[in-house]
C-alpha cells in the first residue's frame, strides 16, 4: 500500500481545489499519511483532512512538542542532529518521512528550498518510490518529478539565485 508524505511551503496557506481533489482521493483510498508539523501548508493539510475526519495521518517533528497537530494524530519525533532551529533542524523530519513514503505531495510556492529539497530527496535515482506530484503558485502549475531530469525542469524557471541556493 502507497504511503504519501505531503509537504509544502509555509507561505502556502490555502488548498488549490486540484490540491483538494488529490486528498479527497487519498482519504477515498485509505492511505497513511505523514505531514510535517510547520505552519503554512502542513498545517492547512492538517485541517483539510480533520475536516474529513480522516485519522490515517501522522505528524512528524523534530521537537517532542509538535508546532501544529490540529488533528490530535499520533506524532513521531525525529532526532534533529546539533542544530536547535533552521532549516537543518527541520530537516531531519523531512528526510525521515521521504524515507518512509512511498508517494509525496509537494506544494512548493517556487521559492522554499525546504520544499524544494524534499522533491528531490523523493526523485533520487535509487529511490523505491513512485511519481510524485509538486503543485503550486506562481504559475499554478503542476509537476510530475519522477528523476533528476524532471527536478531540473522544476527549478529551471527559477531564478538563477533561487536555484543556487537549492
Amino acid at each position: 500500500m502507497a504511503k504519501v508524505f505531503i509537504g509544502g511551503s509555509r507561505q502556502l496557506t490555502e488548498l488549490e481545489a486540484a490540491v483538494c481533489d488529490r486528498l479527497d482521493r487519498i482519504v477515498a483510498k485509505g492511505l497513511p499519511v505523514l505531514v510535517g508539523d510547520a505552519g503554512g501548508a502542513h498545517e492547512a493539510v492538517q485541517r483539510y483532512f480533520r475536516g474529513r475526519g480522516y485519522a490515517n495521518v501522522t505528524v512528524f517533528s523534530s521537537d517532542a512538542r509538535p508546532r501544529h497537530n490540529v488533528g490530535g494524530w499520533p506524532v513521531r519525533v525525529t532526532q534533529p542532529g546539533r542544530a536547535r532551529t533552521g532549516l537543518e533542524f527541520h530537516a531531519s523530519k523531512d528526510r525521515a518521512m521521504a524515507g518512509e513514503a512511498t508517494v509525496g505531495l509537494m506544494l512548493w510556492d517556487g521559492r522554499s528550498r525546504g520544499t524544494l529539497l524534499n522533491v528531490l530527496r523523493l526523485s533520487w535515482p535509487g529511490s523505491r518510490r513512485g511519481p510524485r506530484a509538486a503543485s503550486g503558485p506562481p504559475r499554478r502549475r503542476r509537476a510530475w518529478a519522477k528523476g533528476p531530469p524532471t527536478w531540473r525542469a522544476c527549478v529551471s524557471s527559477r531564478s538563477e539565485p533561487r536555484r543556487s541556493r537549492a
